[in-house]
């Protein structure tokens, strides 16, 4: 779901499940920056990842796969 890093480029330095975090966290508090804990990256670096996901539609597909996971009878798939 999450593209991978660019050929040739530097390899990650972030996780980048605590900038998923990130972002649900700030998705979740209607954007208040100050509110994101301490634990996860810098507001800066998980703005960047939120502007870049959402311009490539991967936030869309993280979307449309939880909903396709989380089925309201518990099952996944059918």
């Amino acid at each position: 779901m999450i593209s991978l890093a660019k050929r040739g480029g530097n390899k990650r330095t972030v996780d980048e499940r605590a900038v998923l975090n990130g972002v649900t966290c700030i998705l979740s508090t209607g954007g208040q920056w100050a509110a994101l804990p301490k634990n996860l990256p810098p507001r800066s670096t998980v703005n960047d990842y939120l502007r870049r996901w959402d311009e490539d539609r991967t936030l869309d597909r993280i979307q449309w796969c939880s909903r396709w996971v989380a089925k309201p009878n518990g099952c996944i798939g059918n």
